[in-house]
């Protein structure tokens, strides 16, 4: 997805947290209490459906996948049980144009896991929240905090919801009535709140919230003084609690400014009109839990865009039930899961698949996995021990490249033999073999000798091979741009 799409829907999501959490008493329902308990609920069953629709003029670019499959996507998730802090599993499918394919999610503390039916093991994400928002209170050279132990996705939000919650103004326009709704099966009588916002309010939101937080210090020290008895207990230093609310007042300001300019951009501007909507149906029981909720948000590239991305339309509709009861999730088996993320992770993911299931046709048919664009800056002089970049072979006049760089970003396979000081290359697509030997002027081709152009070598602790007879061997073709002595290759 292009990184234009990604910020899109990123702005769309902080929207729909804008919506969600501006909304407190309202005809004398206590919006912002109903708000907190969906946070802390510690347990519950349900369901969910997902549905997003994107139009875009865009083709994908020579060497890129092309994920106009994914424009038009259903998400069912037909079993979900949260078992308690930091355990979540999901059952359901993921509805295409051309396929249908189950899936089995689960969420624990520090990580999330997949596997999609086809696939002999789970794919799995991992991801360290306390890191990421110690980086942020340290950013610009200032203090960086160790939050690494702040990596339960439940504690966080239990922690910064109440209090976005209560600083968050109201959108224009907001509603409480009593309704009808079936949850689980059966017809009840709820509270349903209804809200709508609209692109125009976004600025003012920000602006509101940003001077709302600015200005209730008690409450900011209070947030500091959960968090840290949250990190460290109760027994922590004063000097810590000192220099972390130093830290946060330093840091806000500068946020919400970052925040406040960014809407104000001509190009996100153009998105903020009253054209573009999100509209929030929330049904609450007699006990303020949320039991039901539906979403629509409807985003529209303005007059005159850029060719690309025009029109977005992300549809949610969501029940619970079973609300701090027992519950016990269907958590994955880790035990030999594929962690991705890690260089190799999807080339040891798609080797786990089925040729014949839904979902390797799919990447391989129609979103076009195997599509590659490498580029690889030359550098002057031979590499040294442990740096891996292309080289000219002067004697030879032939670029010579890391195999194991490029063949695993063309999601092959590459095996090393220290005694016969071999490499051994499998094409995942094809199962096309090349061996090649140390200091050889041959590659053995499916066991058919073919000569290279310069002999394979090591380098810098590396194995270099012509960059023509890897890259076209694996189905691809060699580039060279001058101006800025890159080699690239690229693989449709």
């Amino acid at each position: 997805m292009k990184k234009q799409y990604v910020r899109l829907l990123c702005g769309a999501l902080c929207l729909l947290m804008l919506a969600l959490a501006g909304c407190q008493a309202v005809g004398g329902t206590d919006a912002g209490k109903i708000l907190v308990n969906a946070l802390q609920a510690s347990s519950y069953e349900g369901t969910q459906t997902i549905s997003i629709s994107m139009k875009s003029d865009e083709q994908a670019a020579a060497g890129k996948p092309d994920l106009s499959v994914l424009n038009e996507v259903t998400i069912v998730m037909s079993e979900v049980k949260k078992q308690g802090d930091g355990w979540t599993s999901m059952k359901g499918k993921l509805k295409l144009a051309k396929a249908i394919i189950p899936f089995h999610l689960t969420l624990t503390k520090n990580q999330m896991a997949v596997l999609v039916e086809g696939a002999a093991k789970p794919v799995v994400f991992e991801w360290n929240i306390g890191d990421s928002l110690g980086k942020l209170m340290g950013g610009g050279g200032g203090l960086a905090f160790d939050l690494g132990e702040l990596n339960d996705p439940d504690q966080l939000a239990r922690l910064l919801g109440p209090f976005v919650i209560n600083h968050m103004p109201n959108p224009a326009t907001v509603k409480s009535e009593q309704a009808t709704a079936t949850v689980n099966g059966k017809s009840e009588s709820f509270t349903k709140l209804h809200a709508e916002i609209k692109g125009s309010e976004l600025a003012g939101l920000v602006e509101g919230f940003a001077k709302n937080v600015l200005a209730d210090q008690e409450g900011m020290d209070q947030l500091v003084k959960d968090a840290l008895t949250l990190l460290f207990g109760k027994d922590y230093s004063p000097l810590i609690g000192n220099i972390a609310g130093g830290a946060i007042k330093e840091t806000l300001p500068k946020l919400f400014t970052g925040l406040e300019q960014m809407v104000a951009e001509d190009k996100v501007k153009g998105y903020l009109t009253d054209t573009n909507t999100l509209k929030v149906d929330l049904y609450a029981d007699a006990e303020q839990q949320l039991r039901k909720a539906d979403y629509e948000l409807s985003i529209k590239a303005p007059a005159g865009a850029a060719k690309g991305f025009q029109e977005l339309t992300v549809k949610s509709s969501s029940e619970r039930w079973n609300i701090g009861g027992t519950v016990q999730a269907d958590i994955l088996d880790l035990s030999n899961a594929v962690k991705l993320g890690e260089g190799k992770g999807m080339p040891d993911f798609l080797r786990t698949l089925d040729k014949k299931s839904d979902v390797y046709k799919l990447l391989k048919d129609e979103v076009k996995i195997y599509r590659k664009n490498i580029r690889m800056p030359l550098g002057d002089g031979l590499p040294g021990e442990n740096e891996v970049r292309p080289y000219l072979n002067e004697e030879k006049g032939t670029t010579m490249v890391p195999v194991r760089f490029v063949t695993e970003k063309l999601d092959a396979e590459v095996l090393w033999d220290g005694d016969k000081m071999e490499a051994t290359i499998i094409d995942l697509y094809t199962g096309k073999k090349l061996v090649f030997t140390i200091d050889s002027d041959t590659v053995l081709i499916d066991g058919k000798e073919v000569q290279l152009e310069a002999a394979a070598v090591l380098q810098g602790g590396s194995t270099y091979v012509p960059v023509r007879i890897i890259a076209e061997s694996l189905g691809g073709a060699v580039g060279w741009e001058e101006a800025t002595r890159t080699v690239s290759i690229v693989r449709d």
